[in-house]
């Protein structure tokens, strides 16, 4: 957000921000309000729970851009990150260390992001000759502390998780210290996103991480080329920026 507020007043344009809660009525609601001050283009992360109405005919007068999930069936720009590669890139450094039983733990199966990053892990997996092992509803501390202990309970743990997000990282965190589970030695994690802390807590968490900063400068950098260009049709342009696996200690590396 501190980005787009940066780059709107660096073109001598005003900012303004709101949250559709995942909600897509939320979102067409607020959407609506921003047409009402007659706001001269949109920067849209869409909500995940339902099918968006921003295709909808008033909104095809201002320029759109997507960021981190695309809007299908719209002529919005699109920014997104390479959400399967860098999945990809996760499940084999776990098979590098020569783990066979990984499992995949995502928050949702309604997000484009996860479920991208989920059928990397099925494809990567199986060009193993592995099995994946799927759980994709890890939504709160006490699900994924109830899964966690039913498959420790059943002798079922994996020896390896590749966790979808952020969010569901910090609950695998406190859920395998909870059950005393060591970290990599019992369990090696590898997570899709960066977050702070993450080269402090230990062991230290190895992850993918992905360029959010720049998301909002190439999302703004298209709309404002849109802006000043207002005398052709709107193009949609669909960019998509790399990830990195940032190497630490809980995939059983000594960095």
């Amino acid at each position: 957000a501190w980005l787009a507020a940066w780059a709107a007043k660096e073109h001598a344009y005003s900012f303004m921000m709101t949250t559709s809660d995942e909600n897509p009525e939320t979102e067409y609601a607020e959407a609506n309000r921003m047409l009402r001050r007659h706001v001269e283009g949109l920067i849209v992360i869409p909500a995940a729970n339902g099918v968006s109405r921003l295709t909808q005919p008033e909104f095809t007068s201002i320029p759109i851009v997507a960021i981190d999930r695309p809007i299908r069936g719209s002529h919005f720009s699109t920014v997104l990150v390479e959400n399967k590669l860098g999945a990809r890139m996760a499940v084999q450094h776990l098979i590098g260390h020569n783990h066979r039983h990984i499992a995949f733990l995502g928050l949702s199966d309604k997000l484009f992001t996860l479920n991208a990053r989920r059928a990397a892990y099925v494809e990567t997996m199986e060009q193993a000759g592995l099995v994946p092992e799927i759980y994709p509803n890890c939504a709160t501390l006490q699900q994924t502390l109830d899964l966690l202990r039913s498959l420790q309970e059943a002798g079922r743990l994996p020896t390896a998780l590749f966790i979808a997000n952020h969010p569901v990282m910090q609950f695998v965190l406190h859920a395998l210290q909870q059950l005393r589970i060591k970290v990599p030695e019992t369990v090696a994690l590898v997570g899709f996103d960066d977050f702070e802390m993450a080269d402090l807590v230990q062991p230290t968490v190895t992850v993918v991480r992905q360029p959010r900063e720049e998301l909002g400068r190439v999302a703004a950098a298209i709309l404002f080329a849109c802006l000043q260009d207002s005398s052709s049709p709107f193009k949609a342009k669909r960019r998509v920026l790399p990830v990195e696996l940032i190497v630490r200690r809980s995939c059983g590396c000594t960095p």
